[in-house]
């Protein structure tokens, strides 16, 4: 599976990246059941005539897409990420949600492209080297581009029946992706709508996607991105993100696809299901070649109930996509029934099915669902102006008592922020316990890759299943590694349907008696202040380091320099839990260091390597000392690793003992 998905081998197979064949690429590009595989830089170049404006598709602030010709003249599209704005997370996100996805409204991916390299760049009236960093995906080419271009224009041959069935299609995709997959698209736009030569829809551009756990069917982040006018007011208000921000979306899409604009603004003398009426009723009698509007009548009134339904401010009023689906086919089937012929615009059940409070009939002011006090522009603009700054989570507290420090009480406090990242994956964990009447404190800081899944199971599960191992407080250090590894597993298995590149790295502490335990996979990291000096009481796990590439060699895997040393060309750490593709070399397996506590043990930092890509032990120690609050010192590392430009998310876990 590795070798069909990444086309690397390592140094003992004697075939680099660059030296495979082009033929082979081309035949396997050409392959609709082909697994997505790394393609070379030089190939990319080769079929986009060195990225030539002739070929460019469109551009936006991602970057620019190109047209790539292969010899037997198939077309594909290729997706360069701008160098100077580049989102890593953004593309990994991206890469890892489209390998796992197989469906005929959603973008095929094909192929994926990282590489590094130092190339001669332009400094005024010098030439200098720097390291530049190519991220490219390549995936099927769509002739007719994106549904924006198709929405307001008249002439543009749009009817009604191909965006009924563009209506249909994107509900199809989104129930997929919600229902099959877990996944929540959180940037649904006419832009990241591409079109077939059929004018049927496939959903693209999942740089910002979030995938949920199995039973997970909402999170809330601290930070907000995406298209201003199509987030849902939840998401903008609270950071609340559920299955539902997709929905509203989508009912924004619909209602613009209803009105041919983007400028509506409804009057006091008509409802928004007359003008929509209306609207099309005019278009269709402007000429005799259309059908009539009486025929497609139940559809546009439906839609119209659905776009309304699916913008109402509360989530829990939204349809799902299957609730959708069905109710589109409801209208098809008795279409067909009665041959077509008209009829009133919407048969009784289903205006009840939409509008709670009975008013559907179109009369008077009524706009079909709740009474519309604004126009649906005037809506948008409201949302656009709801965006706000978003302030870190931070708490704290104190655990009790625990005898051999003098009985002084032990306080923590905790800080977590997406900083400059679209996306939170980060999460920590806090918690005290009773096992075998022994007081225990744990603490841990978990760094997910490839979404929040595997971060989010870890916290949920790893200190339950600890507490539980039989020789827990017996050999607590087998206990901790036996537990790690355990907990891999069976995330493995839970995660059998999820994306195959989630993964996350963790830092514990484990408190039981006096004792210490750091456990750490990855490259967040534990340091203690022990007689005012910084010591380190982890290692972080990096594919460079002799030992562990070694091992990852000799399991028949390879590192490669791609801005940071990474596995498969992807993963930045060795050691994490998940990871699926990768999982014979990425282990789960723990280093587990013990302390016992004293009195000249001051305090404890756990925290991701977004503190630690910016600030140095050493500094840490010296920030935290001076403050005696444990929440106020986690904070005062975050505001510092924001102030210093980090560009990951940052959580940090202080612990004081005295």
């Amino acid at each position: 599976m590795l070798n069909r998905l990444f086309q690397h081998r390592t140094q003992k197979n004697a075939l680099s990246p660059n030296s495979v064949d082009y033929d082979i690429l081309e035949k396997k590009l050409e392959d609709p059941c082909a697994t997505p595989m790394y393609l070379p830089l030089d190939f990319l170049k080769s079929i986009t005539r060195n990225f030539s404006k002739e070929q460019e598709l469109g551009r936006g602030g991602f970057g620019v897409v190109y047209k790539g010709i292969l010899r037997d003249r198939k077309t594909i599209a290729v997706k360069k990420f701008s160098e100077v704005h580049l989102d890593d997370d953004r593309f990994q996100n991206e890469v890892t949600y489209l390998i796992g996805l197989k469906h005929e409204n959603i973008v095929q991916l094909l192929g994926y492209c990282a590489e590094s390299r130092w190339e001669a760049v332009q400094v005024g009236e010098k030439y200098v080297m720097a390291e530049i960093r190519h991220r490219l995906i390549c995936f099927e080419y769509l002739n007719n581009k994106s549904l924006d271009e198709y929405i307001s224009a008249e002439s543009c041959g749009l009817e009604w029946h191909k965006r009924f069935e563009i209506i249909r299609r994107i509900c199809f995709g989104l129930h997929y992706l919600h229902k099959e997959c877990n996944i929540v698209h959180l940037d649904l736009t006419p832009q990241n709508i591409l079109l077939d030569d059929n004018m049927l829809p496939k959903i693209a551009d999942f740089g910002m996607s979030r995938l949920f756990g199995q039973q997970q069917s909402r999170v809330i982040t601290q930070n907000r991105l995406g298209t201003l006018g199509y987030m849902a007011p939840e998401y903008i208000d609270n950071g609340l993100i559920s299955f539902k921000s997709d929905i509203f979306s989508l009912g924004v899409i619909i209602i613009e696809l209803l009105i041919g604009s983007r400028d509506y603004r409804q009057s006091s003398e008509a409802s928004f299901e007359h003008f929509i009426e209306n609207k099309w009723r005019n278009r269709f009698e402007k000429t005799s070649k259309y059908t009539p509007f009486e025929i497609y009548s139940q559809q546009v009134h439906t839609c119209t109930a659905i776009g309304l339904r699916c913008v109402d401010s509360d989530p829990n009023k939204r349809p799902s996509a299957w609730d959708i689906i069905e109710m589109l086919n409801a209208i098809e089937s008795e279409n067909r029934r009665s041959g077509v012929n008209g009829g009133p615009l919407v048969d009784e059940a289903v205006s009840n099915s939409f509008f709670s409070n009975g008013k559907g009939s179109g009369q008077g002011n009524s706009n079909g669902a709740e009474q519309l006090s604004t126009s649906f522009a005037n809506l948008k603009e409201k949302i656009m102006q709801l965006a706000a700054s978003c302030e870190p989570i931070s708490g704290g507290g104190c655990t009790g008592f625990f005898s051999s420090c003098n009985g002084v009480l032990l306080f923590y406090g905790y800080a977590s922020t997406p900083a400059k990242r679209a996306l939170m994956e980060d999460f920590y964990d806090t918690q005290i316990d009773s096992v075998d009447g022994v007081t225990v404190q744990m603490f841990g800081v978990y760094d997910g890759h490839g979404g929040a899944i595997a971060a989010e199971y870890v916290k949920e599960h790893l200190f339950s299943n600890l507490i539980k191992h039989p020789e827990f407080i017996t050999d607590t250090k087998a206990a901790i590694s036996e537990t790690y590894n355990h907990t891999d597993s069976e995330f493995l298995k839970a995660d059998s349907l999820q994306a195959p590149m989630a993964g996350s790295t963790a830092v514990t502490a484990i408190i039981v008696g006096d004792r210490l335990l750091v456990a750490n996979v990855g490259d967040s990291r534990a340091i203690i202040c022990k007689g005012g000096q910084a010591i380190a009481v982890s290692r972080d796990h990096k594919p460079d380091q002799t030992d562990e590439r070694q091992r990852i060699e000799d399991a028949g895997g390879f590192v490669m320099w791609d801005g940071t040393w990474r596995v498969g060309g992807l993963v930045p750490v060795s050691r994490a839990f998940g990871n699926k593709l990768l999982k014979q070399y990425v282990l789960a397996d723990p280093e587990v260091k013990e302390e016992v506590l004293d009195s000249s043990h001051e305090f404890l930092i756990l925290a991701s390597h977004g503190l630690w890509d910016v600030v140095t032990n050493e500094e840490a120690v010296e920030m935290v000392k001076p403050i005696q609050d444990a929440e106020s010192a986690a904070k005062r590392l975050l505001q510092e690793a924001y102030k210093r430009e980090t560009s990951e998310n940052t959580t940090v876990i202080i612990v004081r003992f005295r």
